[in-house]
């Protein structure tokens, strides 16, 4: 059955000024930091306070789809016509119930809306004053951890071997809080120190990855420390009947598959490393500056790459509800169903289609 849909997008200044959105584009990436990326075009407002990214300024951005659609106003005024203000308290109760009679359904049953609103930090802002557009460059909050570094002459003294303590004491000092989804773990005795203008989130990232986890900022703005992968449930199904474009498949090991992983740690003044490895017919080498924080990245890392050797690159209508990490199904004409996992998504507007990268791919 084929569904008939309308997209809508909305952007807000912190002090409530509206753009008038020419197009959006929103990235969701559990490989990416930050997690959460996006760029938007709209008219030059009035009003340009609450946009300057050097003041910390945050926009919220809105994508709807929807299927009805409302008839004009002259549908009211005709149905009304002759009546007094008055009749229409005694026959709606909210503002809402009449709206829903002067709807218009786009398809044959109702079929719910589905919207996703972010809360992201500006990192640019370009004005064309000949063209009258203004360009504005998003991200979620891993970008404010990557800019602030430790500000010191001294380094901070190892202090905790709690992973949990760490991830909370680096978090606070850029005023955030952090919730927890994932069993504690124990660092190595020199793993917290924290040298002069290394940023909060270098400091936090080996550590996380040394116990196999997750640490993000989600598109509100709520820093969370998962295990690894984040699963937040549902199922996303793509199909020719839900708004499947099109799904090209390629395997190959060409791009970012591998079967080893070895890590070097050279913050120690001497090389440190951990490895894994199915097999080692291409092997995978990260250096990373910083001290060892014991075994566990190499394990999480290889897994990653391991699930990397089928892509799939399915377009489809917009679903707001898609997010990395929910279980996917690609219905696919001739072929087995593919199934996997969802580790992208990328929503367009006015295109209204969005792009998915899944991993994890099965028949």
């Amino acid at each position: 059955m084929t569904r008939l849909d309308r997209h809508t997008g909305t952007a807000l200044t912190a002090n409530g000024t509206q753009l008038a959105l020419q197009s959006a584009g929103v990235t969701l990436d559990e490989g990416w930091s930050p997690y959460v990326q996006a760029t938007l075009t709209a008219s030059i407002p009035d009003d340009l306070d609450g946009l300057n990214p050097l003041d910390d300024d945050r926009v919220q951005v809105t994508l709807t789809q929807s299927f009805t659609a409302s008839q004009p106003v002259s549908a009211m005024s005709a149905a009304w016509a002759g009546e007094k203000l008055s009749g229409l308290a005694g026959t709606y109760a909210t503002v809402a119930h009449m709206s829903a009679q002067f709807g218009l359904s786009l398809n044959t049953i109702p079929i719910p809306a589905t919207t996703r609103t972010f809360l992201l930090g500006i990192r640019s802002r370009t004005i064309d004053h000949l063209a009258g557009t203004m360009v504005l460059t998003l991200a979620s909050d891993e970008a404010r951890a990557q800019d602030a570094k430790r500000l010191s002459t001294v380094a901070l003294a190892p202090f905790t071997r709690s992973l949990h303590q760490a991830v909370q004491f680096g978090l606070a000092t850029i005023g955030a809080s952090v919730i927890i989804n994932a069993p504690d773990f124990v660092l190595e005795v020199d793993a917290t120190e924290w040298l002069p203008g290394v940023s909060v989130w270098d400091w936090l990232a080996p550590m996380v990855q040394a116990a196999g986890y997750r640490l993000f900022s989600d598109e509100r703005g709520v820093w969370r420390l998962t295990t690894s992968p984040y699963e937040p449930g549902g199922t996303l199904e793509l199909s020719p009947s839900t708004g499947l474009i099109q799904s090209p498949e390629t395997i190959s090991r060409e791009s970012d598959w591998y079967d080893g992983t070895v890590i070097e740690y050279t913050g120690d003044g001497f090389p440190r490393y951990d490895i894994a490895a199915v097999g080692f017919s291409r092997t995978r080498l990260l250096s990373l500056p910083t001290r060892y924080p014991g075994p566990g990245a190499a394990a999480a890392v290889n897994q990653r790459n391991l699930a990397r050797g089928i892509t799939l690159s399915p377009r489809a209508v917009s679903n707001y509800d898609a997010t990395p990490g929910q279980a996917l199904t690609v219905e696919l004409p001739g072929i087995y169903n593919r199934s996997g996992f969802l580790s992208a998504v990328s929503f367009a507007l006015p295109d209204s289609v969005m792009t998915v990268t899944p991993r994890d791919i099965t028949n």
